[in-house]
């Protein structure tokens, strides 16, 4: 029987849509979604498995049972919680500390510390710090694998300096599943003060530009970095730290500002500050701020600890450079003007 014109014309356009590589690709297509559906249904089968796993791994084993027959009272409990922090202290740290000049890389395995530092390294933190940790992980036969925590100092300092330091922490986290410790890099000079000096440290950094960066601490066997904010991280003129501070009792100095000409004499000015801790390093170093966090990690465990993603940099400064009138006034102020 004859077909009419308009079904003639309809089986045309469907035998011509339906050419070998129009059914290819919708064979493709097909497949594809079947694989992602099966993809899908396995994933969700494997997350229930290791949940499930996971919650009979750290189950307490009852009484009689035969996962291991014995019963769990209140005083194993609360000594186990007292005792996590130690229990969960990462063995194997690497530390970053790049917001200065110098370039500072520590690496902890167990007991044992290897660090590089490079002074006057400039703008080269990022090139030089990936190939110490290399260099510092093949010593301690050890790869980034074996990795179990990452560290470094948040500033402030150099603005390119403190993000660089950020970034590697985050890189490397992220790469590793790790987690996180960010400290402010005050506190590796604090950390690095004279021992037997007054307990109570001012940290000033040459902050260019007529400026320092200033904190204060106090030594604290109690607190978990070992060391009580009195002041936090800030940014001030020399001469005004009165005015940010009171420098009551007995102070010793640390820090780059205290070995400049201009900026330690306006410093050393304040009657109160009795000592400056001159053996002391002029620039945070990593190995400092290795022995805080890993003195925080102790006390606190896991809960000093950030994900990759929540760490960030400290900025205490907003304008990061002079305008140009600026810069011709302090031509006509030289002691400013060398600072």
């Amino acid at each position: 029987m004859d077909q009419s014109p308009r079904l003639m014309m309809a089986s045309t356009v469907i035998s011509e849509n339906e050419t070998p590589a129009n059914k290819r690709c919708f064979k493709a297509k097909r497949l594809k979604h079947r694989a992602d559906w099966r993809f899908s249904i396995c994933r969700s089968i494997d997350e229930a498995s290791w949940l499930e796993s996971r919650r009979q791994r750290h189950a307490a084993p009852q009484c009689g049972t035969a996962s291991g027959g014995w019963k769990v009272d209140a005083r194993t409990t609360a000594a186990a919680s007292r005792d996590t922090a130690r229990y969960n202290l990462p063995v194997n740290i690497v530390v970053f500390e790049t917001s200065s000049e110098t370039v500072s890389v520590a690496v902890a395995r167990g007991d044992r510390v290897v660090s590089r530092e490079f002074a006057d390294a400039g703008q080269q933190s990022s090139e030089l710090a990936l190939p110490a940790l290399h260099t510092l992980l093949a010593e301690l036969d050890l790869t980034v694998n074996n990795l179990d925590l990452i560290g470094f100092g948040r500033g402030p300092g150099s603005f390119t300096g403190v993000r660089i330091a950020c970034g590697l922490a985050q890189g490397l986290a992220y790469g590793l599943g790790k987690r996180v410790v960010g400290l402010p890099s005050t506190l590796a000079l604090a950390e690095a003060s004279d021992a037997a000096g007054p307990e109570q440290i001012l940290v000033a950094l040459d902050a260019r530009m007529g400026e320092v960066y200033l904190a204060a601490y106090r030594r604290a066997a109690t607190d978990a970095t070992g060391f009580v904010e009195i002041v936090p991280p800030c940014l001030v003129k020399p001469d005004a730290v009165s005015a940010v501070m009171s420098l009551d009792g007995a102070w010793q100095g640390v820090g780059s500002a205290f070995h400049h000409p201009q900026l330690g004499a306006a410093l050393r000015a304040h009657q109160n500050l009795q000592t400056v801790a001159l053996d002391a390093p002029m620039f945070p170093a990593a190995t400092a701020l290795l022995r805080v966090i890993r003195r925080v990690m102790n006390r606190s465990g896991s809960a000093a600890s950030v994900a990759p993603h929540d760490a960030s940099p400290l900025y205490v400064r907003n304008k990061v450079a002079m305008t140009i009138e600026e810069r011709r006034a302090m031509q006509h102020t030289p002691a400013v003007a060398a600072s």
